[in-house]
């Protein structure tokens, strides 16, 4: 259940309360119920990762279609790189790092961008992304969490994991080229892992996060 003593939802809950008692005005109504609205799915997802700390980490349930087995359909995934394939592919499985099909963006010549989501009303703390990627490059492609990265190394499926903090409510992750180098890239098993929001998630963050990992 969602704690209803969760100072934000409070906050937003009597301001909404008092914007309806004092104003008839639509636009005001409206942005107290879309704060309410913010406000309540934060207080959810903070209740779903409860409990979580450097040494007990929850995975969460915040991405949508990690896995890219929903039918063929890449949504609610973005891409900005003009790729001229930008489905599911099944040629890189290798039931290790990849398994059932993963998202590609290929094109006929060299291209550059991201392939990414952007996931809202997510609690302040540590994150860990763990992402398997690939690029036809071998560099230049990188594994993203917000403006932390991890560069991605090799043109077979591997998974990388990043660490960053979230402090903004928002939380974008991907893969991104920032150079037009090499014409294939893929991403697959997409997974956030939330390690809390105390002094010692903080910790364990400086001491992890400067150390590049893949596997």
């Amino acid at each position: 259940a969602v704690d209803p003593a969760t100072p934000e939802l409070t906050a937003a809950i009597d301001a909404a309360e008092s914007v309806l008692e004092n104003s008839t005005i639509v636009d005001d109504i409206n942005a107290a119920t879309a704060t309410l609205k913010t406000a309540t799915t934060i207080a959810i997802n903070t209740n779903s990762v409860a409990g979580a700390t450097a040494e007990s980490p929850v995975v969460t349930n915040f991405v949508t279609n990690g896995t890219f087995d929903s039918n063929g359909v890449v949504s609610p995934w973005k891409t900005t790189t003009g790729a001229q394939n930008t489905g599911l592919a099944t040629n890189k499985v290798d039931e290790t790092h990849s398994t059932g099909s993963f998202w590609e963006n290929w094109h006929s010549s060299a291209h550059s961008g991201k392939m990414y989501k952007v996931i809202e009303n997510v609690p302040h703390g540590v994150y860990s992304l763990q992402m398997a990627a690939f690029t036809d490059y071998n560099s230049d492609a990188f594994v993203f969490a917000n403006s932390d990265r991890v560069e991605v190394t090799s043109s077979n499926m591997n998974t990388y994991k990043v660490m960053t903090i979230v402090d903004v409510d928002t939380l974008e992750i991907g893969l991104v080229k920032d150079e037009k180098l090499g014409q294939w890239m893929g991403i697959d098993n997409v997974k956030l892992v939330y390690y809390g929001n105390s002094i010692d998630s903080y910790k364990y963050y400086v001491e992890n996060a400067v150390t590049p990992v893949s596997y």
